[in-house]
């Protein structure tokens, strides 16, 4: 083979192993990049950056990860949204919703659009913004919330944002 026909197959191959798992197939972006564009899209939304950057830390690892489920719960990452609110956010949906939101730039900035709208209502109570990302209802009704949120034990899912929340420099929650 020849030169280029080489550099060219070395090429797809970096470019699709870069992708693979993450993104639907496409090149995903760095966890740096991530984190650029989520503090990018906070400053454009209004919001601190501490909260988008904790959203993904506990939503996705901040890694832009292939959507996970299927239907209204299918969640698309690196922020962790899911279908109905996504078409909410959006006003998208089919294929269109799906490719918005399997973009990573696109996702955290519908993320950050949705904690602009979130942090506004909920400011500064920490824990009842989470609720209101993973559980609106509970939010909406308070403290104190069920034992468990979905399939995981408030408790757990708490600490985990409370963690998070203090990892990228936010406020102590009020426990």
């Amino acid at each position: 083979m020849s030169g280029w026909v080489l550099a060219a197959v070395a090429a797809v191959l970096y470019l699709w192993s870069r992708g693979t798992g993450e993104g639907e197939g496409e090149a995903a972006l760095t966890r740096e990049q991530l984190i650029d564009v989520a503090r990018q899209e906070a400053r454009a939304s209004g919001v601190p950056e501490w909260l988008v950057l904790a959203n993904m830390d506990v939503e996705s690892g901040i890694r832009h990860l292939s959507p996970r489920g299927s239907g209204m719960g299918r969640t698309y990452y690196p922020m962790g949204i899911q279908t109905n609110r996504g078409m909410d956010l959006t006003g998208l949906d089919g294929e269109a919703l799906h490719d918005s939101l399997s973009d990573a730039q696109a996702n955290i900035h519908v993320g950050a659009q949705e904690w602009a709208r979130i942090w506004g209502e909920y400011s500064p109570d920490v824990d009842r913004a989470r609720m209101a990302w993973v559980m609106p209802a509970y939010a909406r009704r308070g403290p104190p919330y069920p034992e468990k949120t979905g399939s995981v034990a408030t408790a757990t899912r708490l600490g985990n944002w409370r963690r998070a929340v203090a990892r990228w420099g936010g406020p102590a929650a009020v426990a």
